[in-house]
């Protein structure tokens, strides 16, 4: 099998990119023999590996290497691919995690708890040639997330025709899709409510796209960062004072009594 890695990062004079795998290695890819990708041009990285042994998985990182031999890694978890026995020539199109608002979003308190997915999707194995992924945690139990575009499998940007992705590996979004015929695909995420099917928001600004599909190529598209129209996810709460708290009897404070009163003024006024 082929793997093409496919990423932008602007990098600074005496910087590389790599990509070194987090867990359960397979290819051996680790801080002393990385996968080192070349740059060309100012900001587009690639590298190609070729294995013979069946691989299933892999869970990986992109780092950048400084001149001294440290990495600064990419935030976030772990990246994570799946393949089929059939994949033979697979490419992978990522995005630099970088820190961003959203990064609380990927917290306990928001995904085991206001967002939680009641009812996720159990994983399903892969099957299409384009395989598309997102990060999106901001989004509330009652929606979901889908795919249009300018294909028929894409439902020909009819949001009554949008391809569903699966939270099954909630805050990733997947989906996967075979596209006949099509050497540009376009495209755009949306955010719908599940009860109905309405879309609820869609990207804006230009569409997305991918380039050079071919017949017999895996594509591997992994986004990240949803283009909201609408506003961002808002929460309150109520701050309580300490101070003001009930004690037993009364309400917290100094209230002018002995025992609110220091120690050493009780001794004082006891010794007077």
């Amino acid at each position: 099998m082929n793997i093409h890695f496919q990423i932008h990062y602007r990098a600074e004079y005496g910087q590389s990119l790599c990509v070194i795998e987090t867990q359960d290695p397979v290819m051996g890819w680790t801080e002393k023999s990385p996968l080192v990708l070349d740059c060309q041009g100012t900001d587009f990285w690639s590298g190609h590996v070729e294995t013979k042994a069946a691989v299933s998985k892999i869970y990986y990182k992109y780092a950048i290497r400084l001149q001294d031999g440290r990495f600064i890694y990419e935030t976030g978890e772990p990246r994570k691919l799946s393949f089929r026995a059939t994949d033979k020539n697979v490419v992978v199109r990522d995005a630099w995690k970088a820190s961003t608002y959203e990064d609380s979003f990927y917290t306990t308190a928001f995904l085991k708890a206001l967002f939680l997915r009641h009812n996720a999707a159990k994983p399903a194995a892969v099957k299409g040639g384009i395989r598309f992924s997102i990060d999106l945690p901001q989004i509330l139990p009652t929606q979901g997330v889908a795919i249009v575009g300018n294909c028929p499998e894409l439902g020909d940007w009819n949001p009554e025709k949008k391809l569903v992705m699966s939270d099954a590996e909630f805050p990733i979004w997947r989906a996967d899709v075979n596209v006949k015929g099509q050497n540009i695909v376009e495209y755009k995420y949306l955010v719908y409510d599940l009860a109905t099917g309405a879309t609820v928001d869609m990207e804006w600004g230009e569409n997305r796209q991918i380039w050079g599909v071919e017949k017999g190529q895996i594509i591997c598209q992994n986004d990240r960062g949803f283009r909201r129209t609408q506003p961002r996810w808002k929460g309150a709460g109520v701050a309580v004072p300490v101070f003001s708290l009930r004690k037993t009897g009364r309400l917290g404070g100094f209230d002018g009594s002995a025992d609110d009163s220091d120690p050493a003024d009780q001794r004082h006024h006891a010794s007077s």
